[in-house]
């Protein structure tokens, strides 16, 4: 359910106030059934065993959010200034049923054995930002400035338990955890956007700062991270062509932060299929991209654009398996997140739009690549380069009455991860 109030207020013919309440609330209840077959390799001989796990989960979450908001126009068209600040508080909860059953022989047989784990969970985020940007129009030009705040305050209690025949319930040591974090964003940023005849550019910078604090309070562990200052250029240029043509040319930096889950240095046993632990010293992956592009139009009703692009990223965040033992001493794998040392990914791409007639259109995206992750620094050795591809198709057809009928066709190859 979603519900939102709000109210404008003209202070002047150039200048507005807004507010608004926005009212969220959600649940939901996932079920899953999994039929298991474990094979142990061991040097007695292998064995086999068969089990069946139900999950049942009920999620549910409250959101609370106000919005306010400035719009203020200048006597010179197009000049304005804005300004808006929001603030949202979220209360969720979410409880776990995790029932296995134990074949005594090949699966379907009956039951030998049957083991029941819950787990109970509440969080309580919130996110405040406030941003003002400022657009001053000069000639044919367009001058953009802006500054953005962003915190973000978030609580998880998380609580595990086994149940005996009778329903009760007795704590787990598998990864009970109390923890509460803050992570702030500072930035600003200048983009000046211009054209000399049928040549286009656009160039901006962004100076950015953020930092990470984090406590788990189950066990008095302190975590945090700064990172300074950054700066994200960016540079767009395009110059049109005879006959309906066009090249483009893009050099960005961007860069991606870990998430709350990522983060978090607590291992999460309830799951036994899918064991993660978060991982406080990761930091922040930068990429810089760069594209070039050929774009045709023929006759209005066919384009075409190639493009050839590279992508190098630093700090690759990546998914990652290590070794472990569970509080019973027994070894299992733990599904984490580390810092690669590089990745890059080089290829072209080529996108086609045809109108056939009225009724018929087609669309075509082919992109090949070659892409390579460097994980030297985690002690092993890195994947060779790999060539991958992908393509996309889309026909659409207009049938009488109104009707459309779409037909997609879609490949992904094999590609490092």
């Amino acid at each position: 359910m979603f519900g939102q109030i709000g109210l404008d207020y003209f202070v002047s013919n150039k200048t507005t106030l807004s507010a608004a309440y926005i009212k969220v609330h959600g649940k939901f209840k996932p079920t899953d059934v999994s039929e298991i077959q474990t094979d142990s390799l061991m040097y007695t001989g292998n064995k086999t065993g068969f089990s069946q796990r139900n999950s049942n989960s009920v999620r549910e979450f409250d959101v609370n959010g106000v919005q306010l908001g400035m719009k203020h126009l200048f006597d010179k068209e197009g000049e304005q200034l804005t300004a808006d600040g929001s603030y949202f508080g979220v209360n969720a909860s979410s409880t776990s049923l995790y029932t296995t059953n134990y074949y005594s022989g090949q699966s379907g047989s009956s039951f030998s054995e049957t083991t029941r784990r819950q787990r109970v969970g509440t969080a309580d985020p919130s996110f405040f930002s406030v941003q003002t940007d400022y657009t001053d129009p000069i000639g044919k030009s367009k001058l953009e400035a802006g500054l953005w705040t962003s915190i973000q305050k978030l609580g998880y209690d998380n609580n595990n338990f086994s149940l005996d025949k009778n329903g009760n319930e007795h704590p787990s040591a598998f990864g009970n955890s109390n923890y509460k974090s803050t992570s702030s964003v500072y930035a600003g940023y200048v983009n000046f956007t211009s054209t000399l005849g049928k040549f286009g550019y656009s160039v901006g910078l962004r100076a950015e700062s953020s930092g990470y604090t984090g406590d788990l309070l189950n066990t008095g562990q302190h975590f945090s991270n700064t990172y300074p200052v950054s700066l994200f250029p960016t540079l767009f240029l395009s110059r049109k062509l005879a006959g309906d043509q066009e090249l483009q040319f893009s050099a960005t930096r961007k860069i991606n932060r870990p998430g709350f889950f990522q983060l978090i240095p607590y291992t999460d046993y309830s799951d036994t299929l899918n064991i993660t632990r978060g991982n406080p010293d990761l930091v922040p992956e930068f990429t810089e991209s760069f594209e070039l592009s050929y774009m045709k139009t023929i006759q209005h009703n066919h384009t075409i654009l190639f493009s050839g692009y590279y992508k190098y990223t630093k700090n690759l965040m990546t998914r990652y398996q290590e070794s472990g033992s569970n509080p019973d001493g027994n070894p299992v794998l733990i599904n984490t997140y580390q810092n690669a040392n590089s990745a890059y990914t080089a290829g072209a791409e080529l996108t086609t739009t045809d109108k056939i007639n009225n009724w018929w259109d087609v669309s075509l995206n082919l992109n090949a690549y070659n892409s390579h992750i460097n994980t030297e620094n985690l002690k092993q050795p890195s994947q060779p380069a790999q060539w991958s591809g992908f393509g996309k198709g889309n026909s659409n057809f207009k049938l009488p009455m109104n009707f459309t009928v779409q037909l997609t066709a879609i490949y992904q190859s094999k590609t490092n991860l």
